[in-house]
């Protein structure tokens, strides 16, 4: 219970789980788990997906993988439209929510942190078991969704996806959150602001950063979108803006990373015509699109971080957000980017126009990008987390 200090690892002859953490795709949950057991704490993940190489030797006996629910997770991504793959991934964290909490007793933590949208039946174990819970929650609260327009699977599948989230939220003693923006929008949906807490994520420093092939140039204003294309994403308000820059002359570039399957056919089509589509990039070759660019767009209707943003300030590539992206806390206007209304298509082209008009202007913001990059590292998270989960919990730091 919070308050109640559990015994350190090792402690009594045995090496007693002081934290469960579960989940059933990946998101940031190795970071979590790695920042307690650097921390000292006996952690345990759970989870479907690989975790991160560079952390495989710091969670060696802190986890164990689920490979089925990780394998089927996976097949419906790849073989299945976005709408099915989607219903699957619930279905899947649900199947892999009930296993957690039943194994929960048998585990027999002294806290458990579990993911949204997986973690109903474990909340509840742990409730049962007089446990502190601690939801991580990924996302912005749904209601913040739903004004960004996702309606994905239905709404009568998405209403009860809600009614589940509404449920673990009702569960949960702390709601962890990775913006200021998502820790907002759990508060303005009337969860109490003493139980919320905004934690923002991080990046790979070894993948990002400035290189040999950013060197100056000059002609038009290059332009890179990395991102699904999708209404959430705003990749629609991007082929309206670029198609407003066409009709009245201003010339610009623009790459687009993102698989032509995760969208419409249509939005492909009218992206394809307006700019470069480089299909998916791996994860670890985009460093060389955002050293390529001058500056970063996202528009997003909501985003709870987006991982997309430090990593590009990393390379000292200015951002331009909505102001529904939650890393636009690393934003300052006028200096490593911009920020927009959410939504806006009107307020997007006008901005990419003064930057096209003025492209020295934006590349001038080049070192402030990089230096607000500074601390946001996945290192820096791990540190800050590790504390505030200590603090919620009400325990003493291991000694």
């Amino acid at each position: 219970m919070p308050g109640r200090n559990p015994r350190r690892p090792g402690q009594g002859g045995d090496r007693a789980c002081d934290i469960l953490i579960a989940i059933a795709g990946r998101q940031h949950a190795d970071q979590l788990t790695t920042a307690m057991v650097e921390s000292g704490w006996n952690a345990t993940l759970h989870h479907a997906s690989p975790i991160r190489p560079a952390l495989v030797e710091t969670l060696t006996g802190h986890h164990q993988l689920h490979p089925l629910t990780g394998l089927i997770f996976r097949a419906g991504n790849k073989l299945l439209p976005l709408p099915l793959a989607y219903r699957l991934a619930h279905h899947m964290y649900a199947q892999f929510d009930r296993n957690v909490a039943r194994a929960l007793p048998k585990i027999a933590p002294r806290a458990v942190i579990a993911y949204e949208n997986g973690a109903l039946d474990t909340l509840k174990a742990a409730k049962r078991l007089g446990l502190p819970t601690i939801l991580d929650a990924a996302s912005v609260h749904h209601s913040m969704q739903a004004e960004g327009g996702l309606n994905d699977i239905g709404t009568a599948f998405r209403n009860r996806v809600n009614a589940r989230k509404d449920a673990e939220i009702a569960l949960a003693d702390h709601i962890l959150c990775c913006s200021t923006l998502a820790a907002n929008s759990y508060i303005a949906a009337g969860v109490p602001e003493d139980r919320v807490h905004a934690v923002p994520l991080g990046f790979e420093p070894g993948s990002f950063g400035p290189g040999l092939d950013q060197m100056p140039h000059e002609g038009p204003l290059r332009l890179a979108f990395v991102g699904r294309f999708t209404g959430v994403k705003g990749a629609d308000l991007l082929a309206t803006a670029l198609e407003t820059l066409v009709e009245q002359g201003i010339p610009y570039d623009c790459r687009v990373a993102a698989a032509r399957t995760d969208g419409m056919p249509d939005l492909v089509a009218r992206l394809g015509a307006r700019a470069t589509l480089l299909g998916k990039v791996p994860h670890d070759e985009l460093a060389t699109l955002y050293r390529w660019a001058d500056l970063l767009v996202m528009p997003s209707r909501f985003d709870s971080f987006g991982l997309v943003v430090p990593e590009a300030l990393a390379c000292g590539l200015p951002v331009l957000a909505s102001d529904h992206v939650g890393a636009s806390d690393f934003i300052v206007p006028g200096e490593n980017g911009a920020i927009i209304p959410f939504n806006d298509a009107d307020a997007l082209t006008q901005a990419l126009a003064k930057y096209a008009a003025d492209p020295a202007g934006i590349r001038a913001m080049r070192p402030a990008a990089l230096a607000s990059a500074q601390g946001a590292e996945w290192a820096h998270y791990r540190t800050r987390v590790a504390r505030i989960v200590t603090n919620m919990l009400g325990w003493s730091a291991p000694s």
